[in-house]
C-alpha cells in the first residue's frame, strides 16, 4: 500500500509538472506568434474596433452596387434581345448610367450640406434611391415605356443619388481614425458583390436554354439586390435613432443628478428616464 501511494503521489507530480511545462511552452510559442505577427494582431483589433453601424452601411453599399454594376456587362446585350435595337444604340445608352453620375453628383453633394443632412435623413434619402433603381428595372422589364431609353435614364439617375449619398454618409459610419481602414473595407466589399453577381448571372446563363428567361432572372436579381439594400438602411437609421434617444435619457440623467442631493431620488429617476 505504501508503495503503491508513493507510485501514485509520484504519478501525479510528473503529471502536474507535465502540464505547467505545456503550459509554459504555449505561453512561449504564444508570445512568439505576437512578436513575429504584430500587424495581424493591429489589424484584428482595429476590424473588431469597427462600429456595427459601419457594417450595416457597408452592406448597404455592396447590395446597392452589386444591383447597378452588373448591368454595365449585360445591359447592352439584353437591349439588343429585348428591344430590338442595334449595337450602336444600345451601347449608347450604356453610357447614361455614368453620365448621370457625372451631372447630379455635385448638385446631390450641395443639397446635402446646404440642408445640413445627417446620417439618418441620408440612410432614408438612399433607401428611396435605391427603390427607384428597383422600380426602374421593373420598368424594363415589363416594358410599359416604348422607349428603353427612359428606364435606363430612370437607372442612371437612381444610381448617380445613391452613390453620392452613400459616400457623402461615409465621414458619418465610419470612426474618423479608423477612416483609412474603413475606406479599405469598403472598397472591398463593393467590389465582392460587384463580382460575385456577374459571375452567378453568368452562370445561371451557361444553365438556361432560352435567353429571355435568364434575362427575367437576371432583372428580378439586380431589382432584389436594390430592394434588399433599401430595407439594411431602413435598419441603419433605426440604430441612429435608438442611439439618439438613449443618448438624450442619459443627458437628462445628468441634468436630473445635478438637481437632486438624494442618491435614491436620482437613482429612481434615472430609471423612469431610461
Amino acid at each position: 500500500c505504501v508503495m503503491f501511494k508513493q507510485s501514485r503521489k509520484k504519478q501525479k507530480d510528473s503529471d502536474y509538472y507535465s502540464k505547467q511545462q505545456q503550459q509554459q511552452q504555449h505561453e512561449i510559442i504564444h508570445a512568439v506568434q505576437e512578436r513575429k505577427s504584430p500587424l495581424k494582431s493591429m489589424i484584428q483589433q482595429s476590424i473588431k474596433s469597427m462600429p456595427r453601424l459601419f457594417w450595416l452601411y457597408s452592406f448597404v453599399g455592396m447590395t446597392m452596387y452589386a444591383s447597378v454594376v452588373p448591368f454595365w456587362f449585360y445591359g447592352s446585350a439584353y437591349l439588343q434581345r429585348s428591344r430590338g435595337l442595334s449595337l450602336k444604340s444600345a451601347d449608347a445608352l450604356m453610357v447614361l448610367p455614368e453620365g448621370a453620375i457625372i451631372i447630379l453628383s455635385t448638385p446631390v453633394g450641395i443639397l446635402v450640406d446646404c440642408f445640413k443632412l445627417g446620417f439618418a435623413a441620408q440612410q432614408r434619402a438612399l433607401g428611396v434611391a435605391s427603390i427607384c433603381i428597383a422600380l426602374s428595372y421593373v420598368l424594363l422589364l415589363s416594358g410599359v415605356l416604348q422607349s428603353a431609353m427612359w428606364g435606363v435614364i430612370s437607372l442612371g439617375c437612381s444610381y448617380a443619388v445613391a452613390n453620392q449619398l452613400l459616400w457623402s454618409a461615409f465621414p458619418h459610419a465610419c470612426p474618423e481614425e479608423l477612416g483609412s481602414l474603413g475606406a479599405g473595407i469598403m472598397a472591398c466589399l463593393i467590389n465582392v458583390g460587384a463580382t460575385l453577381v456577374p459571375a452567378l448571372i453568368g452562370a445561371i446563363r451557361a444553365l438556361v436554354e432560352l435567353p429571355e428567361t435568364a434575362d427575367i432572372f437576371m432583372l428580378l436579381l439586380l431589382a432584389s439586390l436594390a430592394l434588399v439594400a433599401a430595407v439594411v438602411s431602413h435598419v441603419s437609421v433605426s440604430r441612429i435613432i435608438c442611439a439618439e434617444r438613449i443618448s438624450s435619457g442619459y443627458e437628462e440623467v445628468n441634468e436630473v443628478a445635478a438637481f437632486t442631493n438624494n442618491e435614491e431620488e436620482a437613482e429612481i429617476l434615472t430609471r423612469n428616464i431610461i
